[in-house]
């Protein structure tokens, strides 16, 4: 017999961030019953939603099972949910922590008594690298304690069935002493496509000002002040890098929005092969995309570019992601136009340990993460089994 799966989100699911990031297409369907059950409707209008995915590539599309659009429906829901079931969460929503009730999920599954898997990958608890950038850093010190604070509250009377998280700082940053799988995380795809020659250039495209995430927080802090003059010197310097390393730039954009015009002066715009990509550049360009850790793996260099056009707080964000993930500075677009130079650097031993760390425990094989999550609700099932086993004190027996 199947085992029930819920697999819950607080934001509007796509096929490329909720499914195929976390493997859910390939579990056996002999194995489990799914149903996706989202609850976007209770943190966003119901327009803003519907407009995340009208913008999104039709490929990206995915239609829950089931919508719960209210308090009242989601603890109806739940209340009568198969205690045997499973519920996976891979997006509690921005829960509103200074509400009346701003764990209003937790504390239903909690008292339904229903057995939930917590998903929680740390990157962006990713260790300040202050010899790089000290004030910045110092600023990221204070910004990570606020977040680990905040999350202590967000995650108050949180007791999963399961935690599942990745590299070697997660059970130390998390304080998780029980119950936890190791997994490879799922931003990194670890088993990779068949190497081919180095011939191309890549650019990670956010569409910051077009992007769907953008339309559903709404936030003025990271949009483009000028995007026409970004897109203007952007193509300036692909110009200037294709005559020096004599090769293509080629846009490797993501599903969560389709292009109907190019802006990249014709260049080939290719959706949803991102790490394929990134494996097979000789070159990666981009700001800060979460696209950029498959560097951590494919070892190509890679330059963080930012504009002077973009937000503070983008800036701010590019420039940690450079020092601390990739141990370099980021670089301003129009410094390299005017200069007409670029060093490159590649510190294969800082990306290994923040590969380490973060990504990948020293002792799993470099295997997707849909591996270790078959393996995960396996363990999840077994242990159920053996407390049902001691509950009816089958030794007896």
């Amino acid at each position: 017999m199947a085992q029930n799966l819920v697999i819950y989100s607080g934001a509007p699911f796509s096929f490329e961030n909720s499914i195929k990031k976390y493997g859910f297409h390939k579990l056996s369907k002999k194995k489990f019953s799914i149903k996706y059950v989202e609850s976007a409707e209770i943190f966003h209008e119901k327009k803003i939603v519907n407009r995340f995915r009208k913008i999104s590539k039709k490929s990206d599309r995915f239609r829950p099972d089931i919508k719960l659009k209210n308090l009242g429906e989601f603890e109806k829901f739940f209340k009568n949910l198969c205690k045997k079931t499973i519920i996976i969460i891979i997006n509690r929503g921005p829960i509103n922590l200074l509400s009346h009730k701003p764990n209003f999920d937790i504390t239903i599954f909690n008292s339904f008594g229903l057995r939930y898997v917590s998903f929680d990958p740390l990157h962006w608890s990713i260790g300040c690298n202050f010899r790089k950038n000290f004030l910045l850093n110092l600023f990221k010190f204070f910004w990570i304690s606020l977040i680990k604070f905040l999350i202590k509250i967000k995650n108050k009377n949180l007791n999963p069935y399961l935690y599942v998280g990745s590299g070697n700082m997660f059970l130390k940053d998390m304080g998780i002493k029980r119950n936890y799988i190791n997994c490879s995380s799922n931003y990194i795809e670890f088993e990779k496509s068949k190497k081919k020659k180095k011939k191309f250039i890549i650019y990670i495209d956010e569409g910051v000002d077009v992007a769907r995430d953008v339309i559903l927080y709404n936030s003025p802090f990271i949009r483009n002040h000028d995007n026409k003059k970004f897109l203007k010197d952007l193509n300036k310097l692909f110009d200037f890098l294709e005559k020096k390393y004599k090769q293509k730039v080629v846009i490797a954009a993501s599903n969560k929005y389709q292009y109907t015009s190019n802006f990249f002066g014709k260049r080939k715009i290719i959706y949803g092969k991102t790490s394929e990509l990134v494996d097979n550049a000789k070159l990666i360009l981009g700001h800060s995309s979460s696209a950029l850790y498959q560097s951590l793996i494919s070892n190509s260099p890679v330059i963080n570019l930012k504009h002077k056009k973009f937000g503070l707080i983008r800036k701010i964000f590019i420039d940690l992601f450079a020092s601390n993930v990739l141990n370099q500075n980021s670089i301003f677009i129009e410094n390299i136009i005017k200069k007409k130079k670029i060093k490159l650097n590649t510190d294969k031993k800082f990306r290994y340990k923040i590969l380490k760390n973060y990504f990948i425990s020293e002792n799993l094989a470099y295997k997707n993460f849909s591996f270790y999550l078959e393996k995960g609700l396996e363990k999840i099932i077994w242990k159920y089994v053996v407390e049902i086993a001691k509950t009816l004190n089958l030794k007896e027996l």
